[in-house]
């Protein structure tokens, strides 16, 4: 399918053959994979067969895995993909189950992108506190260093993140407002969702916030209660009477995740639509590892740490617009709006210009 890679402009790349060699993705994940829904995905997309290695052992399959596995492979379909179960690991807290697959993959694959479907509420005490919070920032921060692009997905409870599972489906209460972790790490890109338009041949027409209000769900995005603002995270939009606390806003960028306007997968042997913000982190993932690719063939280094760039790129007169800007629409809190908000951060990717952009200059 070229459905993702036409809408977002990254066919320019793929067609010079910038799809995804010489790199790796890493997904984080709870809950396995059926291997004849990639394949038989892989046959329908008439894509090529997989280069996957498994870590930690499955005994179930998951819908989100198999959508995460088979839209990078729609995307950067000769990329060496990772599952990494991190249920298998036996850590004393999330954050240190997070922070032990992060050190465990850097180790075996650096310089990887990472896609992370998950989250875990910022203020939830029983599985980590604000020491633990900046600990895994550290080491995340460490591993981009060395040229790693971490994305994660900002929740769909259209900022009703902290809601409890046993809470669902009854009327939200101020305890419920919150972000997820990790997306609300600063060293890591949070996804937040669109609602994506194309025409009748999969051009991009428009994007509005995906937003579900009487369901409960939509984008994710709001304000940490740990981080400050950083310094990188400037220009319209931010900060302002929303947030006059000086808080890291979440989510950085966007993509498609409506239900409804997702991305056609084969879950349990079926054909199915995939989406939720956990979709836009795989997007995100994907585009970055044939951009990564096609950085180094331009003789410059990898992304690595993305969120200061992304900010520069808006904030600058750059060549070509690497962003669609999505304002309309919103979450339960937040208004989609010119510049920067917190229900789809800077927007969605024009892959080909942000590629060509960061080629132009070093930031």
């Amino acid at each position: 399918s070229v459905d993702l890679l036409r809408a977002y402009d990254a066919l320019p790349l793929t067609s010079q053959g910038y799809n995804g060699q010489g790199q790796t993705v890493v997904f984080f994940e709870i809950g396995g994979f059926i291997p004849s829904d990639l394949n038989k995905f892989a046959a329908t997309e008439g894509l090529p067969g997989y280069n996957i290695t498994t870590v930690g052992k499955y005994n179930s399959y998951s819908d989100e895995t198999e959508m995460d596995i088979e839209t990078v492979h729609e995307i950067a379909r000769q990329a060496h993909l990772v599952f990494f179960n991190i249920a298998a690991i036996n850590a004393s807290s999330d954050a240190a189950v997070f922070a032990d697959a992060f050190l465990f993959a850097a180790k075996h694959w650096p310089g990887a992108e990472y896609s992370i479907s998950l989250g875990v509420c910022e203020t939830d005490t029983a599985a980590f506190n604000g020491s633990d919070l900046v600990a895994l920032n550290s080491t995340v921060m460490s591993i981009e260093a060395k040229g790693a692009t971490v994305f994660a997905s900002s929740g769909d409870s259209g900022g009703l993140d902290c809601t409890p599972n046993a809470a669902d489906g009854q009327p939200p209460q101020s305890s419920f407002v919150g972000v997820s972790v990790p997306a609300s790490l600063p060293a890591v890109t949070g996804t937040g969702g669109t609602a994506l338009t194309t025409d009748a041949v999969g051009n991009y027409v428009g994007e509005t916030t995906w937003s579900e209000p009487l369901l409960s769900q939509g984008t994710g995005g709001g304000v940490s209660r740990y981080f400050p603002r950083p310094s990188w995270e400037t220009g319209v939009g931010t900060g302002g009477q929303i947030d006059t606390g000086n808080h890291l806003e979440v989510p950085i960028v966007s993509a498609d995740s409506d239900p409804n306007t997702g991305n056609a997968i084969f879950l349990n042997g079926q054909a199915t639509m995939g989406g939720g913000t956990s979709l836009a982190a795989p997007v995100w993932a994907a585009f970055t590892a044939i951009t990564d690719q096609y950085l180094r063939a331009h003789n410059d280094r990898p992304v690595g740490f993305f969120n200061p760039i992304l900010f520069h790129l808006a904030n600058s007169s750059v060549p070509y617009p690497p962003f669609h800007d999505i304002t309309l629409g919103g979450n339960d809190f937040y208004l989609a709006t010119p510049g920067y908000d917190m229900t789809t951060g800077l927007g969605s990717p024009d892959v080909y210009n942000l590629a060509r952009d960061l080629a132009a200059g070093r930031f």
